[in-house]
């Protein structure tokens, strides 16, 4: 009987080794699939990104392209051909009435004079009182 209750304790104690062992096994194949998949994912979004910054590049270099294309049409000489192109008998303004605009003010500008214009179109069309 003795030899009995060894043999069924060593064997639970083996059991037991063996399911931990496989349990372990199991959490770092799990681990490893993880790892795997988050450098999959990585990978691919690295890729967009790449693909993201070359298109960036590409509509930087063609708003270059239209900013060089706007600089020489409005540039006076161009302009004055134009003018005598056309027959408009246009004059040259003088240096006082030229009026020198900040991006940041032209903008201010324009935000003021749409928002002005739909809210001049909102009370002409929802203020009982127009009528």
């Amino acid at each position: 009987m003795k030899r009995k209750a060894k043999s069924s304790a060593a064997s639970r104690i083996l059991n037991r080794i063996i399911a931990l062992s496989l349990t372990l096994l199991f959490l770092i194949a799990a681990f490893g699939a993880g790892v795997v998949k988050l450098r999959h994912q990585t990978s691919n979004t690295a890729n967009r990104i790449k693909m993201i910054e070359e298109e960036m590049a590409v509509q930087q270099r063609e708003l270059a392209d239209l900013g060089i294309r706007l600089s020489r049409t409005m540039s006076q000489d161009y302009l004055m051909r134009k003018n005598d192109l056309f027959g408009l008998h246009l004059e040259k303004p003088s240096y006082a009435q030229i009026v020198r605009v900040s991006e940041e003010e032209a903008e201010t500008r324009l935000l003021n004079k749409t928002s002005q214009d739909s809210f001049t179109a909102y009370l002409s069309l929802y203020n009982p009182l127009a009528e």
